[in-house]
């Protein structure tokens, strides 16, 4: 069933397209904006583009949040959902999942323009790079589907997200952003492990929590 569920919500994004461009286009702009306001070395560059690159995705993530359960309040199609014979654990987890996919795939067609932008090298172990960025990905997406569920009823939840989501993902930011200096610096992972263990530990505390409580926060 949950793999229905996350067809389900890929199709819906594919189809409608709404989340995905809005994300990319945003995600354009921060780009563009920070290639044109910081001028520096390329050098210096590399030290402030994990900074970067994870404050453009926070800021993109919340576009997709936003309108995560927008089709299901329309309407009131979520009761529809809820009145379905569906464990309501597994919706969050399809909502967590699928978003994760749509973050990812909006950060892979941003990921060029930065690069080219900021002039930035890559560095050789790219799988370290690419198991920070799935782990950032998780963290964010499992918290915010967690708080688009439960601000989906209210009449304020466009504005009820961000704020509940910014001071709850510092840890989440900071860790990213610490991981992702290590990779860049060509640092042991050893040294910023602890960051990782971190993103790690989020993703099964409030993994474990939405999907425990989502059957809760969704009743009227």
């Amino acid at each position: 069933m949950i793999m229905v569920l996350i067809k389900k919500e890929l199709l819906t994004e594919l189809r409608a397209k709404e989340s995905f461009v809005t994300m990319a286009a945003f995600s354009m702009v921060i780009i563009v904006s920070f290639a044109f306001t910081f001028i520096s070395p390329s050098g210096r560059f590399m030290e402030m583009a994990p900074g970067m690159f994870w404050i453009m995705v926070l800021f993109t993530s919340v576009l997709g949040l936003q309108r995560s359960f927008a089709y299901e309040s329309e309407f009131d199609a979520f009761s529809a959902i809820l009145s379905a014979p569906v464990d309501r654990g597994e919706i969050f987890l399809a909502k967590w999942i699928s978003g994760s996919i749509v973050l990812t795939m909006v950060e892979t067609i941003a990921i060029v323009p930065f690069i080219l932008f900021l002039r930035i090298e890559i560095p050789a172990n790219l799988l370290e790079g690419i198991g920070i960025i799935f782990l950032g990905n998780t963290a964010i997406m499992c918290l915010g589907s967690f708080l688009s569920g439960l601000a989906m009823r209210s009449r304020l939840s466009n504005v009820l997200v961000p704020i509940l989501l910014f001071p709850l993902l510092s840890p989440v930011i900071i860790a990213s952003v610490k991981s992702t200096t290590g990779w860049v610096r060509g640092l042991p992972i050893g040294v910023w492990e602890t960051w990782v263990f971190i993103l790690v530990s989020f993703i099964v505390i409030f993994g474990l929590l939405g999907y425990t409580l989502f059957a809760h926060i969704t009743e009227e």
